[in-house]
């Protein structure tokens, strides 16, 4: 007895409602191009019912939304749920209504998108100070720290970036999709001790609000007196250089921009002695000039004013006669770069990658598989093909299903390998280690060589016991910053003694004893060395595919061997079935 509910609708199904299903294993595809199960086309009767309940979107004059919208999917055979939490839609109507259905691999991962790192929810109001207070390798906040990494400068504090824990970034998206995922405990540990520098510069709102600074002011020329120009500092900051001057008929302070700058200018000023009715004045070198004039005994302006770098203000006040005391407040300098001495926001200055581009990568590094849970289908769970192996206690015993020892097919190719296929950092001309590695198929027929794939990331060099990344150069008395450096990913430890010092070698290449290739690829070597693939029909009862679980192996005592489950075809009588020899 077969049972179809479709949006919480139950179809009516007759003898010529064949219901083929075909399954695709997570493993050997990443997270990005997983394809999920599906059905093939299910040709459902045209009845009353059916008719009803899409909506009679069969007919001409009648509007609806039902034929472009997937739906809730549910397939029940004999009383046995074989789809749950699957997506339905609706493909055409003739003599009867066609649906399929899709499940399982890839379906919860869509929620992901195409969005950006910069894109991540959740993170916006997360920031770092970044000024003379903090300490490189001891200065952290939550999931954000300053550590041992050489940016081309040493360890001077005005040419650091602070490094956010891959972590937090991976719990994140996945949160942002509605997701959670679980993972093996070896991926795990290296997963916890990835972090990211934060290689761009960009200031946001919070960058600019604490960027500001303000100076008291004493509006006179009595400098034979011992009178103070400015005084009491509030804050400074790199971004506005004070100054101050006296001349014939008066004085004045003057403000400098070191940067291009928008900056809020605001300046109070009382007299206790007020002879002449003079105005002040904000004087910029560019030509603009704003006369102030007075309130009583008192001065006062408000405002915001664009200035190029190197460019001055002048606050006047000529007359002789007046005295006082002022204050003046630079508020909001928003700056096109972050400037030292204020806070550096970790969203807008993540990698300018594809969130899924990112999962993808740090996946790849560890040899890791996307497969939806069975029991919830927003729990990933990220496996290994260690995963394989260690089910092997677990395999299903599928002897007395095989209808012939003679497979219907046999291969000795798998997927679309190379001789040699390459496993890759992105290349990037500032770099001169070389952390590629390839894995290898013993088959003469093949290619020579192939990119299995290229990381999101470059490598890094080392440098002094520590990552090194060309940022900034210095050249003569300037000094640069490099904006073509790629993102990178680096271990971070902390050191007793040193506090938290970065490095990329020898754990993040993929060559070496202890990289990547020989840390988490040994067992997908195993099975793409020498591959053998067959195919072979089968009789699976509804309980089988009831509790076919890809992540399990298969034993056949015909060929004393156990296999991985590719692809699954069900049919009325024997469902094909793609094996990979383990």
């Amino acid at each position: 007895m077969k049972e179809i509910i479709i949006d919480g609708n139950r179809y009516d199904v007759d003898n010529n409602t064949d219901v083929t299903l075909d399954y695709k294993s997570p493993f050997f595809s990443d997270i990005s191009k997983l394809k999920p199960n599906r059905s093939y086309t299910i040709k459902l009767p045209f009845t009353a019912i059916n008719r009803k309940n899409i909506e009679n979107s069969y007919l001409i004059d009648v509007v609806s939304l039902f034929p472009y919208q997937k739906k809730s999917c549910e397939y029940w055979k004999n009383g046995l749920p074989i789809i749950q939490r699957g997506n339905a839609y609706l493909l055409a109507c003739t003599s009867s209504i066609e649906v399929a259905a899709t499940w399982g691999n890839g379906t919860a991962i869509v929620n992901i998108g195409d969005k950006k790192m910069t894109e991540i929810t959740g993170i916006s109001e997360e920031y770092i100070e970044w000024d003379d207070s903090i300490e490189i390798g001891i200065t952290e906040k939550g999931n954000i720290h300053y550590s041992k990494i050489d940016f081309g400068m040493g360890l001077d504090k005005r040419y650091t970036r602070p490094v956010v824990s891959v972590k937090y970034l991976f719990d994140k998206i996945f949160e942002n999709a509605g997701l959670d995922y679980s993972i093996n405990t070896e991926a795990k540990n290296l997963l916890d001790k990835l972090w990211i520098p934060l290689l761009s510069n960009n200031p946001d709102e919070n960058t600019f609000n604490h960027n500001y600074c303000s100076c008291d002011v004493i509006v006179d020329d009595l400098w034979a007196n011992g009178a103070v120009g400015l005084n009491n500092f509030i804050k400074t900051t790199n971004t506005i250089e004070f100054l101050y001057h006296q001349v014939d008929g008066g004085s004045y302070a003057v403000l400098k921009a070191t940067e291009d700058i928008k900056v809020t200018i605001r300046f109070n000023a009382y007299m206790n002695v007020f002879t002449d009715n003079e105005n002040c004045y904000l004087i910029f070198s560019d030509g603009r000039e704003i006369a102030i004039a007075p309130e009583g005994h008192s001065y006062s302006f408000n405002g915001t004013f664009e200035m190029d770098k190197g460019t001055f203000v002048h606050i006047e006040q000529h007359s002789k006669n007046n005295y006082g005391n002022g204050k003046i407040y630079i508020e909001n300098i928003e700056t096109k770069e972050v400037p030292f001495g204020t806070v550096f926001p970790i969203d807008i200055n993540l990698p300018d990658i594809k969130q899924i581009d990112f999962l993808k990568s740090i996946m790849q590094m560890m040899c890791l598989f996307a497969h939806p849970d069975t029991d919830n289908p927003n729990l990933i769970n990220l496996y290994s093909i260690d995963t394989l192996y260690n089910n092997k206690v677990n395999a299903r015993d599928w002897t007395n299903k095989l209808l012939s020892r003679v497979p219907e097919e046999q291969k000795f190719t798998f997927g679309s390998y190379s001789k040699q296929n390459w496993m890759r950092y992105k290349e990037d001309d500032t770099v001169s280690i070389n952390a590629d590695d390839y894995l290898t198929v013993d088959n003469e027929y093949l290619e020579t060589s192939q990119d299995l794939f290229t990381l999101s990331f470059s490598a890094t060099d080392e440098k002094n016991g520590m990552a090194f990344i060309s940022l900034y150069e210095q050249e003569e008395d300037k000094i640069n910053e490099n904006s073509g450096i790629s993102p990178r990913i680096l271990v971070d430890n902390y050191v007793t003694g040193e506090g938290w010092k970065a490095s990329f070698l020898p754990y993040l290449s993929f060559s070496g004893e202890s990289g990547l290739r020989n840390s988490y690829y040994t067992k997908y070597q195993e099975i793409i060395r020498q591959p053998r693939v067959i195919s072979v029909k089968c009789a699976l009862s509804d309980y089988d595919l009831y509790t076919l679980d890809l992540t399990i192996p298969v034993y056949f005592r015909q060929y004393g061997a156990y296999f991985a489950i590719i692809n699954l075809k069900t049919g009325d009588k024997a469902s094909t079935v793609q094996l990979l020899k383990l």
